[in-house]
């Protein structure tokens, strides 16, 4: 979230509002039964950080998860983070 802070006026400071963990395909298939609980933990706790850190959200702050992208050019992160602005 902080390295996608964006300074639009003094004193606003929009950041992503839509996250995507990627998680390893055993993970995930072992976590689904918790997916929606969990995207709505996760939303809560960006919610809270935002509000510490005095960040805006251009709208609702949602975050879910999905099977790892398959590139056989590099090995994936075990857990990877796809945090962009939804409006």
């Amino acid at each position: 979230m902080d390295d996608r802070a964006a300074i639009v006026a003094k004193g606003r400071t929009l950041v992503p509002n839509d996250f995507v963990v990627e998680l390893a395909e055993s993970d995930h298939d072992r976590l689904d039964v918790y997916a929606e609980s969990l995207g709505v933990e996760l939303a809560n706790l960006a919610r809270d950080y935002a509000k510490e850190q005095g960040y805006s959200f251009v709208g609702r702050c949602a975050c879910g998860s999905r099977r790892p992208r398959h590139d056989h050019r590099h090995v994936p992160d075990p857990v990877r983070r796809d945090p962009r602005l939804d409006h």
